[in-house]
Formats: C-alpha cells, structure tokens, sequence
C-alpha cells in the first residue's frame, strides 16, 4: 500500500509541476501567508511530548526552538495525509535545486534548515509568482530588496534564476544574521524586513524571537514563517522519527559539484538564446530553462553576460557565437 501511495505522490508531483499540466496553477497555489494547518490546541511545554517511532531517536534539525508548542501545531498538520502529500510533491520536485541549495549551506557554513525557506515561499518553483506580482522567483525577493544582490532590467530578472537567486538569498540571510546574531530572528528578518524586526527589538525588554511574538511585535505572516520553517525542517530531519512519507534524497558532499553539469559562454552583444539553440542543433527550451532570467529570450545589448551551457558544450557555443557575430557583420555591411 506504501508503495502505491508513493508512486500516486509521485504522479501528482509530475502532474503539479509539468509546465503542460492539464491543472491551472491556481490550483495548487496557495498565498503565502496563508497558515497551512488545522487549528488545534497545543498541549503546554511541560506536557507535550515527543514521540517517535520505536526504536529510533530525534535528530536536531539545526535550529532551536522546534519542541515549542507554536511548532508543534504546524509539524501536525505537515504531518497530516493532505499536508504531507503537499509536502513529498514540493520536496521531489525541489530536488534539482536543492542540491545546489544545499551544497551553498554547507559552503557557506550555514544551518542546512534554511533548505526549506523555498518550501514556504515558493513551493521550490523558479518561476513563482503570487497574483500580485510584487515578488518573485524560488526565493521571492521583492524588487526593493534586490540591490546589491541581484540584477534587473528590460532585459533580465535574475530573481528568475534559482541559481543566482539562492546565492543572493544566502548572502542576505548571513547579512540578517551578522545584524541579529540569531538565526530565528535572521530568519523573521527575510520575511517582513531587517527594519521591522529592529523596530521590534528596541520595544521588547527580551531580545529574541519568541518573546517578540508573544507581545506581536513583528507581523502575524513573521509569527508563522519560523515556525513553520522549524516543523518542516524538523520533520525532513527526522522521517523515521515522525513516520513521515517523504522522497528520498541523495547528496554526498564528496562528490556533488553542481558546476559539473554547466558550462559558460560570454557574450558582449546581444544573442538571440533562439539563433543560438539552432546553431547548436538543440532544443531551444533547454537554453531558455537553464537561462530563465533572460524573460525576452535574449542577452541584453551593450553588456557583458555569461550563457549558462550544459557541460561540455563551450567549444561547441563558442563556434556557434563565432558563425552568429559573423553572419551578423556581413548583414550589416550589405
């Protein structure tokens, strides 16, 4: 029955995922900070207990706080068949960044629970965009957030870009971090802003997360995003614990070098990704997939800018380019 279950998980990922997907995205979407669980009634700290499967042992999952009530009530409902179902589709369907997101944590030396901010923001979706289209992207950053971090113009959104944009989004966490010297309120930061929680701060007598909720010093949308960062940190750490039903992951730090599966090529003028695909004798939607933040389909003019590549193919781009800037100049003097 498991395994039935499993592969329905897995049609359904596909089935969300697919760019043709005979659903609309509304569908699976929902608002970012609508609180996705049931409303319950915590035990207290000195009642609740944590239990898991027999013969198995909690593992921390990097962050402090998970075993409070206001966390518990988000891991029940993860934990829930619908919710838990939502969460094995967004986790396999996240695999092919989280590999990079996580070899970025390691990396950078970061809490590997930050893994699954792009659960909550954007369900691990590159082109994710709520209806108000004021943020965007597997790490939705917001236009005003992006300076110093990211690029943006007429020609390109590098908000797009699930590589980039993870680089930005752990540089400015590790900023928010270095500001609060705490990871939760780093992390409350991302969500409603460094100047929100600094305001909340210098209102509260105890400097920490938990006490700036009590008193609902910071947005009820900032109150839910950690915990419900902790719940599903803590249950992706601890699957057998919890019994929960989750994909299985590989990654092996030794090995694993995203970088192995790309390959760069630099262009000063602007190329089409279209003329380039057919100079290549590929399909067009792999140039524009693994370059999502050129939204026109081409470099910008009059600006350096590096075309992601699959591996191997420099030379290959490089004679391409070569043939296209040639055909381009004898146009141009006829």
């Amino acid at each position: 029955m498991k395994k039935i279950q499993r592969a329905a998980k897995c049609l359904l990922a596909i089935l969300i995922f697919s760019r043709n997907s005979i659903f609309p995205q509304e569908f699976f979407s929902a608002p970012r900070d609508e609180i996705l669980y049931e409303e319950i009634i915590p035990d207290s700290e000195d009642e609740k207990k944590h239990s898991g499967a027999q013969g198995t042992n909690h593992i921390s999952p990097g962050l402090p706080g998970w075993e409070r009530a206001e966390v518990e009530r988000f891991r029940k409902a993860y934990l829930s068949p619908e919710r838990g179902a939502e969460l094995f589709v967004i986790l396999k369907n996240g695999e092919q960044y989280r590999h990079y997101v996580r070899r970025r944590l390691l990396e950078e030396n970061m809490p590997l629970a930050l893994e699954y901010i792009p659960v909550i923001e954007s369900s691990y979706r590159a082109n994710a965009a709520p209806k108000d289209g004021r943020s965007v992207g597997l790490w939705q950053f917001l236009e005003n957030s992006i300076e110093g971090y990211l690029k943006k113009n007429e020609w390109l959104d590098e908000r797009l870009d699930p590589w980039k944009s993870t680089d930005a989004a752990l540089k400015k966490l590790k900023a928010n971090y270095k500001t609060f010297g705490d990871w939760l309120l780093a992390i409350a930061a991302y969500n409603c802003g460094v100047g929100a929680v600094k305001r909340a701060l210098e209102k509260s007598r105890e400097k920490n997360f938990w006490a700036l909720c009590e008193k609902k010093l910071i947005p009820e949308h900032a109150i839910n995003y950690v915990p419900r960062l902790l719940a599903i940190s803590d249950i992706a750490a601890n699957e057998e614990f919890y019994e929960a039903d989750l994909p299985k992951f590989s990654f092996d730090i030794e090995t694993y070098s995203p970088f192995e599966h790309f390959d760069y090529v630099e262009v000063s003028s602007q190329i089409s990704l279209k003329r380039l695909a057919m100079e290549l004798r590929m399909d067009e939607k792999i140039l524009l997939d693994m370059n999502p933040a050129l939204f026109r389909g081409a470099t910008p003019p009059n600006e350096s800018y590096k075309i992601r590549l699959p591996a191997r193919m420099e030379g290959a781009a490089s004679d391409a380019l070569f043939a296209l800037m040639s055909e381009k100049k004898n146009a141009d003097t006829e």
